[in-house]
């Protein structure tokens, strides 16, 4: 990862798919939450294929981008419309929370793939003029005479 945009984005990623642990965690367990998983088998699934999609977006691999973007924007695209589907109008705050909730989810995986494609051209070393008087410029090399100790001691 090259740019603090593309830090950002995957720590995001990690912590939405804390946060959705936690919500199946707490269905599984009977707790009453403001957002509850779409469908409980499914999202187990998920999130445990989320780990992997995400170590291949960590390393940089277009197809790990591709299958989290399809993943998410399956699961919760058809979440999203279900329960626009299914409010006739009518919107509580859990009905919003939850909407609220799969268009994040929607739109982290978008901004996921868009960061893989737009890095594949991105190129982090370039001129900078704070540092290349110093290490472009060959008169601040350390020059060695022909008594000084070339031997490269190493300590195992």
């Amino acid at each position: 990862m090259r740019s603090v945009f593309s830090w950002l984005i995957n720590i995001l990623a990690v912590g939405f798919w804390i946060f959705r642990v936690v919500v199946t965690f707490l269905e599984n367990s009977n707790v009453s939450f403001a957002v509850k998983t779409i469908n409980f088998n499914i999202e187990i699934g998920l999130l445990f294929a989320t780990v992997i999609f995400l170590v291949l977006i960590f390393k940089r691999n277009i197809i790990g981008g591709i299958a989290y973007f399809v993943a998410y924007a399956g699961y919760f695209g058809v979440g999203l419309y279900s329960i626009l589907v299914n409010s006739n109008g009518n919107f509580a705050t859990d009905t919003i929370t939850q909407a609220f909730v799969c268009i994040i989810a929607i739109f982290l995986g978008l901004l996921n793939l868009v960061d893989l494609v737009l890095s594949r051209n991105r190129k982090s070393e370039g001129k900078h003029k704070h540092t290349d008087w110093f290490f472009k410029d060959d008169k601040f090399d350390r020059k060695l005479d022909k008594r000084a100790d070339k031997n490269n001691y190493r300590i195992f």
